[in-house]
This record gives C-alpha cells, structure tokens and sequence, in this order.
C-alpha cells in the first residue's frame, strides 16, 4: 500500500511539472510587446517575459503590496455621495495569493497574459547596481509598470523597493516612451463612462479608423487608486496626474471602496511630438509643487 502511494505521488508531482511547463510554454509562445530595452542610471527597463512569473507572484503574495489592490472590472458606482451597486456584483475574495507554486495560480497566470497580451504596453522594472557595488537589498526585478486596461496605467512595485523613488522614475520614463509609441493613443476596451462630462469625453478619440469597439485613449491616460494609498498620489502627483474624479469599487470583499480617479492629459496631435527625456532633464525641468501637488513645469 505504501508503496501505490508513492506511485501515487510521484505521478502527481510529474503531472505538476508537466503543467507548469506547459504553462511557462504558453508565456514564452506571446510575442514581445515593443522589443525595446531602456536603461537610465539605476533602472532597466523591458518587455515582461515569461520568466517573470515568479517575480510577479512573489509581489502578489505579499499582503502589503496586495493591500490597495482593485478588483479588476468592478466598479460600482460614480461619485462619492452616490450609494454603492446590488452587493450581489461584489467579488468576495481577497487579492493576496495564497498558492505558493506561481505556475498554478490562476490570478498571477492572468494578470501576466495581460501584462504580456500584444498591442498593449509594459515593462518590467529591474535594478542595475553599479559594477563596484555588492548585490543591495533589492530583488533584481523591482516591478512591473504598464497599461493592461486602456486608458488605465497600473504600477506594482516590491516591499523591499518603496521609499527610493522607483515608482516615480519608472512611471516617468514609461509615460514618455507611451507616448512616442502611441501617440494616438492604445485601443480603448470599453466606452467612455455616462458619468464623464462632455468635457471629458471629448479627450478621447473617436475617429472612424479606431477600432469597433469605441474608440482610443486618445490623449488621456487615467490612474485608479484604493482610499489610502497615498504613496500611489504622490507617485502620480509628481508625474502630473490630476485628480478627476471620485467613485466606489470593490476591493478585498467590499464594495463601497472610494476610489480616486488621477487623469493625465499628454500630448494632442497638433503638439509637437513627446520626446523621450532623461531622468535628470525631467527634474532640472520642474519649478516647484503647488499645495495641491500639481507639479509646475518651467
């Protein structure tokens, strides 16, 4: 008997590695977003590849990354004085992975087939140390930055890199090449929300060429950020993102969540084109902060 059992679980363990090869298999199968590779002087910057599935899973099981994480898809309601949706919409489950082998978990399979999913945009963000410096305290892979829900950009970053600026100069120097490789902006999943103004809704593109699910990004992008996040806001604030709107999403069960919509409004197509800039350029370029955070540009 004893020995069936073991049978038994060897054959369970092979069953186990031939799925995550198969799944590792797929990943690598989807063709590179943008094939390009930016270094500034202490980040990298490149596609995300297949083997960044256990950087990205490692984030994910970490309850304080996780602890401002939006479900995705399942906003409820427009504006903060309005009263939230049928809680039968909420999705009641947490955001923090539970299953150890990233090959197996279904969430960070899915949030890497958007990550990677072709005709979108993002990066993976890695640290490059000085030659004269021993390996830091820092994992190689820092985070990943990008849009996976046109016109929405999303940033994760490691526990053990906040506080150092990462955030702030990797979503920087993705919003410059963003623009020089779409300046017309990626193809939008879904239409503008009833909720925006005329205004608003005149920021994004409708053009006959677009594709036919309603239109491009256009020049907006927009940033969705759980109530508390304030590290999130002043990572936006400092790249000229302005608050837009308020609403209520769901998140870790709840479905009353407040959410701050940040909006940022790049070039338009009469603009001279965005040229990408370095970090350096970047901040010798900035004045100063108002009060409210918008940043004040010479």
């Amino acid at each position: 008997m004893a020995g069936f059992e073991r049978q038994v679980e060897r054959k369970t363990d092979l069953d186990e590695k031939d799925q995550g090869a198969d799944v590792m298999a797929e990943l690598a199968s989807l063709p590179r977003q943008l094939g390009i590779e930016i270094h500034t002087r202490g980040l990298c910057f490149r596609d995300v590849e297949a083997a960044d599935l256990h950087a990205l899973h490692r984030m994910r099981m970490d309850p304080e990354v996780m602890r401002y994480i939006l479900v995705r898809g399942k906003t409820v309601g427009h504006g903060l004085g309005e009263q939230a949706a049928d809680p039968a919409r909420a999705s009641y489950r947490t955001e923090v992975e539970t299953e150890p082998v990233a090959e197996k978990c279904e969430k960070s399979l899915d949030m890497m087939r958007l990550l990677m999913k072709e005709g979108l945009m993002s990066f993976v963000v890695d640290r490059r140390p000085p030659d004269d410096e021993d390996e830091g305290p820092y994992p190689d892979t820092l985070g990943f930055v990008g849009i996976t829900s046109p016109p929405q950009v999303t940033f994760l970053f490691d526990r053990a890199a906040w506080g150092n600026g990462y955030a702030t100069e990797a979503l920087g120097v993705f919003l410059d090449h963003y623009w020089e490789a779409f300046p017309r902006g990626l193809p939008l999943r879904k239409t503008v929300p009833q909720s925006y103004t005329e205004s608003e809704e005149s920021e994004f593109s409708w053009d006959s060429e677009d594709n036919e699910e309603g239109g491009r990004a256009g020049n907006v992008l927009e940033a969705h950020v759980h109530e508390g996040n304030l590290a999130a806001e002043r990572v936006l604030r400092k790249c000229r993102f302005a608050v837009a709107r308020r609403e209520f999403a769901s998140a870790h069960g709840r479905i009353d969540v407040p959410v701050t919509v940040f909006r940022l409004r790049g070039r338009k197509r009469s603009d001279r084109p965005w040229y990408p800039i370095r970090q350096e350029q970047r901040w010798n370029r900035m004045a100063s902060c108002n009060v409210d955070g918008e940043v004040v540009w010479k």
